[in-house]
């Protein structure tokens, strides 16, 4: 059951916006034929709850807004042609609204609540002084992109930094300009790749780059090129600190 799950849950979390529209439409089209032919003193707002969670929660704002819409108003439509009566013909105008902001609210929960989560699970991936990948995200992301390159027969190249007489410099002027130093050395080389590139502080004052499609030479062009640039960026060490 857990697998299925997974794999419902994986399918959904690929579908694009109208995809998934569609088939809150259609559960919403189901729950509102299945409202209409039952009895209409039965509360049926938990059924409409599905699409709306579903759509929200993998579609975004824009989509939910549209099946609660969807939802009140095919509820109103089941109570109308029901032949459900009133006391007053405003009620299932008012009732219908009411709906509506209970809709709304699941979608508001919802959708802040996956970016919630989402934000988290990108923060857990990055390195809290750098904002690169941390180790774990960064070997992860490899050996992903590893395993393609040897599938599809591409050369591919990694790159180890680290970062010569670092502890000197915590030493010598405190943690703070160690921090520092890392920033600037993070900012280099996150402004020396290509988009495709992967680059990640593996702890300390080591990193790692992840080349793909780049051979032997291409890499050797590549840290030299780098090089440099970290040479200036470390500049403002006086020459204490290096990159090897």
């Amino acid at each position: 059951m857990a697998r299925l799950l997974d794999t419902i849950h994986g399918w959904l979390d690929r579908q694009p916006a109208i995809v998934l529209s569609l088939l809150g439409l259609i559960g919403v089209a189901a729950i509102g034929l299945a409202d209409y032919l039952t009895d209409p003193d039965l509360a049926s707002s938990i059924f409409y709850v599905a699409p709306i969670a579903m759509v929200s929660w993998y579609g975004g704002r824009r989509p939910g807004l549209l099946i609660s819409l969807v939802s009140a108003g095919t509820w109103l439509w089941a109570d109308l042609i029901s032949g459900h009566l009133y006391s007053n013909p405003a009620i299932p105008i008012w009732n219908a609204g009411v709906r509506f902001g209970f809709f709304l609210l699941i979608t508001w929960l919802l959708t802040r609540l996956r970016f919630a989560l989402d934000s988290e699970k990108e923060l857990a991936r990055l390195d809290a002084h750098t904002s690169l990948l941390n180790s774990r995200a960064f070997r992860d992301e490899a050996q992903h992109f590893l395993n393609l390159a040897r599938r599809q027969g591409q050369p591919f190249s990694l790159v180890y930094l680290d970062l010569d007489n670092f502890k000197q410099l915590n030493d010598r002027h405190g943690h703070g300009e160690g921090d520092r130093i890392l920033r600037a050395v993070a900012a280099t080389l996150r402004e020396s790749v290509r988009q495709s590139d992967l680059v990640g502080r593996l702890g300390g004052d080591e990193f790692a780059l992840y080349l793909p499609a780049t051979d032997a030479a291409g890499a050797a062009q590549f840290v030299a090129k780098i090089a440099g640039r970290l040479s200036e960026a470390l500049a403002v060490t006086g020459g204490l600190v290096t990159a090897s």
